[in-house]
């Protein structure tokens, strides 16, 4: 019941509640975020950077590199030369990660089953939103054409955020809940492929996987949404999404388990998530 009293007490969202909803026109103008942005100080923006992303990939600057650490500028958001340069780095660590894309999923008591909030909402976490974000080592940010990677990659980023969007810490371990997953490394290990009509395996992993979105499905049989799915493009896949110190789960008893592709986090300790089948194709369109 306080998760749900948080969210209506919050006036930015109640105020973009009755701006997308009250309305009768069937059209939502594409600038009714930025004028209600600009109403009152009372809204605000976030910008994410994962936490449990190393700082020498965030540009976080670092002038007197130790240990084999990369170089990092003062001005390394806005250095074209340092942009074009580390992204061509040989040392795939060494590479900037850009945030894209991001969605949220509320954690709403009245829509979303106990199955999916009891693996999320543990010791007083206060999560109001599930945040996913497209994470990747190349951006147009300087223009597009320069400087494509030569280890061009697509992650999935995932975080669980309270109602201010600020990205959680577990209580009691203090490490922020968030991770990064290689999505396509990890199905190419599973021998997933949908590039030929025989499913041959490539030598290295491809970029099937880019934008993805993950939100909650609902049967007939429910009142509530008990069943999260992880689109990315044109591939959609079940999935559970849960804190890894949570004990109760809604795969224990699954007779299907045996074939579930438990993902191991590139960055981040505290969350796992687990593919309940292999993805299913949903048509040629690009998402």
């Amino acid at each position: 019941m306080r998760q749900k009293k948080r969210h209506r007490a919050d006036p930015s969202a109640e105020a973009l509640r009755q701006a997308l909803y009250n309305t009768s026109d069937k059209v939502i103008p594409y600038d009714v975020v930025p004028k209600l942005l600009h109403q009152s100080n009372t809204f605000y923006g976030v910008v994410h950077q994962l936490p449990s992303i190393p700082a020498r990939r965030r540009m976080i600057p670092n002038i007197t590199p130790q240990n084999g650490e990369p170089y990092v500028p003062l001005d390394a958001v806005n250095n074209l030369t340092y942009f074009l340069q580390s992204r061509e780095s040989e040392i795939e660590e060494h590479q900037p990660l850009y945030l894209y894309n991001p969605m949220l999923v509320p954690l709403d008591d009245e829509d979303l089953d106990r199955t999916i909030l009891d693996d999320l909402l543990i010791d007083q976490n206060h999560a109001a939103y599930i945040g996913v974000y497209r994470v990747s080592n190349f951006a147009n940010c300087h223009g597009p054409g320069k400087g494509l990677p030569k280890t061009y990659a697509n992650y999935l980023g995932i975080a669980l955020l309270d109602r201010d969007l600020n990205v959680l810490k577990d209580p009691s371990s203090g490490q922020y809940l968030d991770a990064v997953i290689d999505i396509n490394k990890h199905l190419w290990e599973a021998r997933f492929s949908p590039v030929s009509k025989r499913r041959r395996i490539p030598l290295t992993p491809k970029q099937f996987m880019q934008d993805c979105q993950i939100f909650p499905a609902r049967s007939n049989r429910r009142e509530k949404s008990a069943q999260l799915i992880l689109l990315c493009n044109e591939y959609a896949m079940p999935v559970q999404l849960k804190l890894r110190q949570s004990s109760t789960t809604s795969t224990d008893n699954d007779e299907n388990k045996d074939h579930f592709i438990s993902f191991t986090n590139m960055y981040g300790n505290e969350i796992q998530l687990i593919a309940q089948e292999k993805p299913n194709v949903i048509g040629e369109i690009n998402l």
